[in-house]
């Protein structure tokens, strides 16, 4: 109707900008762990905590990928970072 010119002026419209796939990172085994769902509007904010996968691991491959497939060799990367400095810990902690 916008494009068109068909809507009335007394309407009011709101345009959100949602992520047109879920967003998430690489977990162990290769599994896609989603953190932004699809759909959600942005910019957002989530969080959750993950815990180290190997005793005294001292750092960690962040792989930041966005699909729908549950195996990240299925879905698309955005982009990694490596999160270094990690105190020597039992995995799990």
């Amino acid at each position: 109707a916008v494009l068109t010119g068909t809507m009335d002026d007394e309407h009011d419209l709101i345009v959100l900008d949602c992520s047109p796939l879920s967003l998430g990172i690489e977990t162990a085994g290769g599994v896609m762990t989603k953190l932004i769902p699809r759909g959600t509007t942005v910019p957002c904010q989530k969080s959750e905590i993950f815990t180290t996968y190997a005793d005294n691991q001292p750092g960690v491959l962040i792989q930041v990928y966005e699909g729908e497939r549950q195996l990240t060799k299925d879905n698309n990367m955005l982009g990694k970072f490596e999160l270094m400095g990690i105190p020597p810990a039992p995995r799990g902690v």
